[in-house]
């Protein structure tokens, strides 16, 4: 996201509009809410416009949040009460002026157990439909899910397990695809194969 999508954008352009800090405070109908900042450690990475840095800069900054300017309203505002939090997978790629704002909480990663209970019960049925096949197309067991657990998906986070699911699914959906009609077991022999 570009530096206008915080801060809004002047209203010169067809397009403009406020950025998305007034918005959400516009949506929520008050003052005092959490604005959640994700993936911090991301911010100016591709295609951006502007710098949103620096608009994140003149967000945080206590000494300036009492008078925060969107551009496309371009009236000061008053961020003080506003509780920002944010996410990061690397606090030190957060640039450095934006982490010397913050302060560091540490949260430990899921449990291999954890990921096979959030797998079994959230990203596996999901992930199923996504890929084109039914509930009886797989069967993927808690052993299985354990052994991608702690194998494969070795991340604090659930990206790794998506990964992998991803991986055996679409493996499993080229087959149907292809005249297989044949239920699959992901053992810990399959899922070597395939991964």
């Amino acid at each position: 996201q570009g530096e206008a999508a915080l801060v809004g954008e002047r209203r010169t352009r067809p397009e403009s509009r406020p950025g998305r800090i007034l918005q959400g405070l516009r949506d929520q109908g008050a003052r005092d809410v959490v604005i959640l900042l994700e993936e911090l450690d991301t911010i100016g990475v591709g295609k951006v416009q502007g710098d949103p840095a620096a608009a994140l800069e003149e967000i945080l900054d206590w000494e300036c949040r009492d008078r925060f300017v969107d551009r496309y309203l371009d009236i000061p505002f008053d961020l003080q009460d506003v509780m920002f939090v944010a996410t990061a997978r690397d606090f030190f790629r957060i640039p450095h002026d934006i982490r010397e704002m913050l302060v560091e909480i540490r949260l430990a990663g899921y449990t291999p157990e954890e990921k096979v209970a959030i797998a079994r019960a959230r990203m596996v049925p999901r992930m199923v439909g996504q890929h084109g096949l039914d509930t009886g197309d797989v069967a993927l067991d808690g052993d299985a899910l354990a052994f991608l657990a702690r194998g494969y998906a070795r991340d604090a986070g659930l990206e790794g397990m998506r990964r992998v699911l991803a991986t055996l699914l679409r493996t499993r959906a080229r087959a149907k695809a292809t005249g297989d009609r044949d239920a699959w077991t992901f053992d810990q022999d399959r899922i070597i194969d395939i991964l």
